[in-house]
């Protein structure tokens, strides 16, 4: 198995472990500003994903309308033809739609039964950084899940944990890469793990875990760091829900 795991940080209360390597970074930015930060960062690469999906149907929508205009203006056209171009439309319209809501789902999860469950978000999470995923020619690869894992910790922050370390994971990965992602329910914890080729020494990567595993460690959990079968495993333990 290689060297023992790094616990970068383990929730208990204010006895909170840090990398060494960004100790010093997170004590000078504050740690609710550095993971507002990291969260920012984590953000706009999400959003500039969802606009360039977006752009696409919004192109074709471009196109369609003056073609609609034309026909409507002009000679008359049979309702049939009308009604294909009216369709065309509604799927375009239908497309965006549904990438708003994506975009909506995985930057504000929902929990309507006042709990989240990771093996859903975390699928929401990998469509979500999947062009991310392209621009780094990293293979995202989602491990399916056997069921539900369910955590106590508030949905919101647990699901912006689980975003931040996946697209940080996702951008330390050696080009030409792969990462596997999966979610489990584990002695009555939920976890995430990513399995990843990682490329070379990264310090901004390492101020990034560090200022997560800080802010895991708030919400009652704990990250961790090790080599496993070649690879790098990180692995993010939460509270489970007593429903697991």
């Amino acid at each position: 198995m290689g060297a023992p795991a790094t616990h970068l940080c383990r929730g208990s209360g204010n006895d909170m472990g840090m990398m060494e390597a960004s100790a010093a970074g997170i004590v000078d930015a504050g740690p609710e500003g550095a993971a507002l930060a990291l969260r920012a960062k984590v953000l706009s690469r999400v959003i500039a994903a969802a606009v360039h999906d977006i752009r696409t149907p919004l192109n074709t929508l471009g196109l369609r309308l003056p073609l609609l205009a034309e026909s409507l203006e002009g000679s008359p056209v049979s309702p049939d033809v009308a009604a294909g171009q009216l369709r065309a439309l509604r799927e375009q319209l239908d497309r965006i739609k549904d990438l708003v809501a994506r975009l909506a789902e995985v930057t504000e999860p929902a929990a309507p039964l006042g709990y989240l469950d990771l093996a859903a978000y975390l699928a929401q999470v990998a469509g979500a950084l999947g062009y991310d995923a392209k621009l780094h020619h990293v293979e995202l690869v989602l491990e399916p899940s056997r069921g539900l894992v369910r955590t106590s910790a508030e949905p919101g922050r647990a699901g912006r944990l689980v975003l931040c370390l996946v697209s940080r994971a996702l951008g330390g990965t050696a080009d030409g890469g792969r990462l596997l992602a999966r979610a489990v329910t584990r002695d009555g914890h939920a976890v995430v793990e990513l399995d990843r080729m990682a490329a070379e020494p990264d310090r901004d990567l390492d101020y990034d875990l560090g200022v997560l595993a800080a802010d895991v460690g708030a919400a009652g959990g704990r990250l961790e760091r090790a080599p496993h079968g070649g690879l790098e495993r990180l692995t993010l333990t939460m509270p489970g829900n007593e429903r697991t």
